[in-house]
């Protein structure tokens, strides 16, 4: 029997044996060129460490014996499900049984992983220019320079002892890192499926600056070019002059994504006419002042992968993010995308592995409904855990439909405390995502806690710096941190960052009920409706027959089309009467045919005759007045029958929050958290009953943490963060640590290390009666923080503390400080006023340099 060591590279016969770390072992079959040491599109760092294997050659096989695992290749073997890997007493730590995929889940961090295969599959090796035109002519121009030739088995199995957070290192180290978003990613979005002239669209930014909402990005859907579907050319009927309507919504201080359904030009995906034309037309309009493309796959027309296994959503990502990148060197590529996996917001298969490298994907177009809310959520985090994409979101309010006040407000509470907050609505004048169309309790609600999200602002850069460093989501199921505790694994709740603990409320109101009978009377005065049944489409005539009908909400095929009178198609109907509504609501029809609404005599909406305007799948008209509650109004609704089913439904949605409180059980992890919106601590671990009314949003911070808040500003570029505010909440078993982390917001310069950090912590000692904050020196090199900064130092009272008698700024007395008294915020996260959790202590440092540390001590008894 022979024997050699300390090599971690070995060849037995046909298959390759690669220790790249004592924890992932490489099985490689031959290809065609013999073996691939090349980056390929999966796999893209190949400088490993490698790791001693002790080769034992025999007449029955080899066997390689690594750190805490044994590779078994039998003598004959010709593929690697022939191979064994086994634990050092033995035992089978992995099946190779199983077909090679790039599509495979994580698992969780309960199950404590002992074994996870990834197959580089298929297997195509890119050249430095990427998905881009090749820039010259070699003996593989047909495919623009990509190596599809070499396929092979190619199998990484990582064994890291039951090590999740280790298994996430090594597989973002293989396959590649999430890239650092702009920071204007994190701001607020405006996006609509409508055809918007240039002067429209800035009337609408004009708008949130009049409101004082913020708004960093406003999406361009697909009409901005001729066709409206796919292609380059603008469509100079609604922009006029492109470049001049970029600029203006610049000098707003709004960023622009634009919508590309792509249509490929040749059945080849890498066929040099495809990318030079791909390219030449993605690059001149970012030239132009695009700042990013919304990568559209659509259903129609898309991109092709350049094999058949290789989805089109990551292709195509790859192909985007390589042109911008390639466009704008010096910019970071932002992609929107559609996630892969993912269909109308319904997970059907696990993401390719390549996907989490795409910053910002979204779930597609989603229906109306608190079980598609749910379902977000779901997404997002299990998105962070199996398939480490960090910046999944949702069409805020759904893409189809009207929501309802309550609907809305709660979908955007979430999206508040999560990646991407993008209210979205698909292509009718009924379907608005604006808050201010919900009312104006909504819209003061909406603007509170988007403010709210961008005082968090330093939160959510420092969170996905850490992504970038660690691979941890932004939105952390809570197993990610608590591994071992029952419930932790839920997927309706997690953790914003390490200390803020967000449970969405995820039920409600059903939205667009039927206007109940209670509300309606027929024009002679008794409960319902006046039905009045025509045989032709017009209402011409006497009716055939006549009768009242408790309410509106009827299927032609079920309710009227079988009735021997009327014709089996092409006839009309007319319902009439009154309506005095309960609550203060808006009135609208869903309908599948022509139909029309008239309030008091006077059309609310007439579309006897369909048009672009009402959805095909779900058609919906609105009043667009609020009606008030215990006025009546008088009701006719016409419509006639059409081909299918015929759906007319008269429904209301309610316009302010007189709803009722929704409770659910909210799992608090280990510690202790305080209640945002009670100001009461509770211990965990342990299942807690929480009601939040409809503008609440349940949200507990962990005892022992504080948080870097930004000024107020209108977009993300508006100023520096100065002064930045430290909500700091004092725990004397927890030290509060975090960091400010600052680069450039845009550039790729953060990857060269071009960045500050500023460690900050806040301690609690009980011996000595005392709480210090401290502001550590600010690190590395960032041209683009300010030299000199201010910060208010609030520190929330904790329970154990009954006054605040002394502060020391610098090892200096400070009389100027404030108590400001306990009370009721809008929202949490103030940088100035009351906290639910008692008196706040605010300390004002001014302007100093950065590269100075400072220390506040404050005294308590």
């Amino acid at each position: 029997m022979a024997q050699s060591v300390r090599q971690a590279s070995h060849r037995v016969g046909p298959i390759r044996v690669q220790a790249l770390s004592p924890t992932l072992v490489r099985l490689e079959g031959q290809g065609p060129r013999g073996f691939e040491d090349r980056p390929t599109f999966h796999v893209v760092e190949r400088s490993w460490p490698g790791a001693r294997l002790v080769r034992e050659d025999s007449e029955l096989g080899t066997r390689l014996r690594g750190h805490h695992w044994t590779v078994w290749v039998p003598r004959e073997a010709r593929e690697l499900r022939e191979v064994r890997i086994t634990d050092g007493e033995g035992r089978p730590l992995v099946s190779l049984d199983t077909p090679l995929s790039s599509s495979v889940p994580l698992p969780s961090p309960g199950e404590h992983p002992q074994a996870w295969v990834l197959g580089d599959h298929p297997r195509l090796v890119p050249p430095p220019w990427g998905a881009t035109p090749a820039p010259r002519v070699d003996a593989m121009a047909a495919t623009s320079g990509w190596d599809l030739a070499n396929d092979a088995p190619d199998l990484y199995v990582f064994l890291p002892r039951g090590d999740y957070n280790h298994l996430r290192t090594e597989v973002l180290r293989l396959t590649g890192r999430t890239p650092m978003p702009p920071l204007y990613l994190f701001g607020g979005f405006h996006s609509r499926y409508f055809p918007y002239t240039g002067e429209g669209a800035l009337s609408v930014i004009r708008e949130y600056r009049e409101r004082r909402f913020p708004l960093d990005v406003f999406m361009v859907d697909t009409d901005w070019r001729e066709g409206a579907s796919y292609g380059y050319r603008i469509q100079a009927r609604l922009f006029p002059d492109f470049q001049r309507f970029l600029d203006r919504a610049h000098a707003l201080g709004v960023r622009i994504g634009l919508n590309d359904h792509p249509k490929a030009m040749t059945q080849n995906a890498l066929d040099p006419q495809e990318m030079e034309y791909r390219y030449s037309n993605l690059a001149r309009l970012l030239w132009l002042g695009a700042d990013f493309w919304w990568f559209d796959r659509n259903w129609d027309v898309c991109l092709t992968g350049p094999l058949p296994v290789l989805c089109k959503e990551v292709w195509g990502m790859q192909v985007f993010q390589d042109m911008t990148r390639k466009a704008m060197p010096d910019r970071r590529p932002l992609i929107m995308a559609n996630v892969d996996g993912i269909d109308d917001g319904v997970f059907l298969w696990p993401p390719d592995v390549a996907s989490h490298r795409f910053p910002f994907q979204w779930t597609g177009d989603t229906l109306m409904g608190w079980e598609e809310m749910r379902r977000g959520v779901e997404n997002a985090l299990k998105a962070g855990v199996h398939a480490l994409v960090p910046y999944l979101s949702e069409d805020i309010g759904t893409h189809e439909g009207i929501p309802s006040a309550e609907f809305y407000l709660r979908h955007y509470q979430y999206a508040v405390f999560s990646a991407v907050v993008r209210p979205h609505a698909s292509r009718s004048i009924y379907f608005r995502r604006e808050p201010w169309t919900f009312g104006p309790e909504v819209e003061a609600l909406a603007r509170e806690y988007l403010d709210l999200r961008y005082r968090l602002l330093p939160c959510l850069y420092a969170a996905a710096r850490c992504q970038y460093d660690t691979g941890l989501p932004l939105l952390r199921r809570l197993d990610l941190l608590f591994p071992d505790c029952p419930g932790a694994a839920a997927n309706d709740q997690y953790l914003l960052g390490d200390d803020l603990l967000v449970a969405p409320i995820l039920a409600g109101e059903p939205n667009n009920p039927t206007v109940p009978a209670a509300w309606l009377r027929t024009p002679e005065g008794t409960p319902g409706l006046l039905l009045e049944a025509y045989a032709n489409e017009n209402l011409l005539g006497a009716p055939v027959f006549r009768r009242v009908e408790p309410r509106l909400d009827v299927r032609w095929r079920s309710a009227l089309a079988s009735d021997p009178r009327l014709p089996g198609h092409g006839f009309s109907v007319r319902w009439s009467g009154t309506l005095t509504p309960a609550r203060a609501v808006q009135v609208g029809l869903r309908m599948e045919a022509a139909a029309r609404l008239f309030m008091d005599g006077q059309p609310v909406f007439d579309h006897w005759t369909q048009d672009q305007w009402l959805h095909s799948t779900c058609n919906h008209g609105l009043n667009a007045l609020i009606l008030e509650p215990g006025r009546t109004y008088g009701l006719r609704v016409e419509a006639r029958h059409g081909p299918g089913d015929g759906l007319c439904q008269l429904f209301y949605r309610p316009m302010g929050l007189d709803v009722p409180d929704q409770a659910r059980p909210v799992w608090v992890p280990p510690g202790t958290w305080l209640d945002l919106w009670t100001g009461r601590h509770h211990e965990g671990p342990r299942m807690l009953p929480v009601t939040a009314p409809a503008g609440r949003i349940p949200l507990f911070v962990r005892a022992g943490s504080l948080f870097p808040l930004a000024p107020p500003m209108q977009h993300t570029e508006e100023g520096p963060w100065d002064p930045v505010t430290l909500d700091v909440y004092p725990h004397p078993r927890r030290v509060a640590r975090r960091e400010l982390y600052e680069d450039d917001h845009w550039s790729n310069a953060y990857q060269d290390g071009v960045c500050a950090r500023t460690p900050l912590a806040a301690r609690m000692e009980p011996r000595r009666r005392q709480i210090t904050v401290r502001i550590g020196r600010s690190q590395g090199r960032c041209p683009a923080a300010p030299s000199e900064r201010a910060w208010v130092v609030r520190v929330h009272r904790p329970p154990d503390c009954r006054a605040f008698t002394r502060v020391e700024v610098d090892g200096e007395a400070c009389p100027d400080w404030d108590l400001e008294p306990g009370g009721q915020p809008p929202v949490p996260f103030q940088d100035h006023g009351p906290a639910l959790d008692g008196p706040v202590l605010v300390v004002r440092l001014p302007p100093a340099p950065v590269t100075r540390p400072r220390t506040v001590r404050i005294a308590y008894r």
